[in-house]
């Protein structure tokens, strides 16, 4: 769906005092909808970052690439956009392509071999979800050189393909307490107008969480 094309219906919402809630992709004109539940897309492609700088510590100097979905609106460029600026703090790592795949597995399975076909000595791919990096052609380009792929296999596949589903867990760490976190409808819908009381309520929520 694209942003864009709602503004026209958000716009009669608004004049007509129905409250709106947006799900998954905010949009800029913070006018026209009452609360958005989702995640914060920049900071998931910083943690995206933190994490793939953390995994390439022991091979610096090292390049990246990143298969992304649509890049002219919605949570991809965020996500971009977080992750280039985590990976600031990190000059020895490079990330040297961004190909745009329109959340569609055929064209990232495409692309992903070419980013290996034009950077041979590639250290690392940033995948936006688990659908753009599972083709078996590319997980196995990643066990050759000696990248280890933490991706589910998609549930209709003919022949599974093992997973490690106890390291994809700590990986879905920061995903899945803010999942949780959604759970509490005044995080979710942000009943408090106040930052500090917003953030007293994430605090208790997230020790709701530690304590279940």
């Amino acid at each position: 769906m694209s942003q864009r094309a709602l503004l026209p219906a958000l716009t009669r919402a608004r004049d007509a005092h129905i409250p709106v809630v947006l799900i998954n992709t905010p949009i800029p004109q913070e006018n026209l909808f009452t609360a958005f539940v989702g995640d914060n897309s920049e900071l998931r492609g910083a943690t995206a970052a933190t994490v793939m700088a953390n995994a390439l510590k022991n091979r610096l100097p090292a390049k990246v690439a990143v298969i992304a979905g649509g890049m002219d609106e919605g949570i991809a460029p965020a996500r971009i956009a977080g992750f280039k600026k985590e990976m600031e703090k990190h000059p020895r790592i490079s990330v040297v392509a961004v190909e745009a795949t329109h959340w569609a597995p055929p064209e990232a399975e495409r692309d992903a071999g070419q980013l290996l076909a034009r950077f041979p000595g590639l250290d690392g791919i940033y995948a936006m979800n688990d659908a753009l990096a599972n083709g078996d052609p590319f997980v196995d380009t990643l066990v050759q050189r000696q990248i280890t792929p933490v991706i589910p296999p998609k549930v209709n596949r003919e022949v599974p393909r093992p997973c490690d589903f106890a390291l994809y867990c700590e990986r879905n760490l920061v995903e899945r307490f803010f999942s949780l976190l959604r759970h509490f409808r005044a995080i979710a819908t942000r009943y408090d107008k106040l930052a500090r009381n917003f953030l007293a309520g994430i605090q208790l929520a997230a020790v709701t969480i530690l304590l279940d």
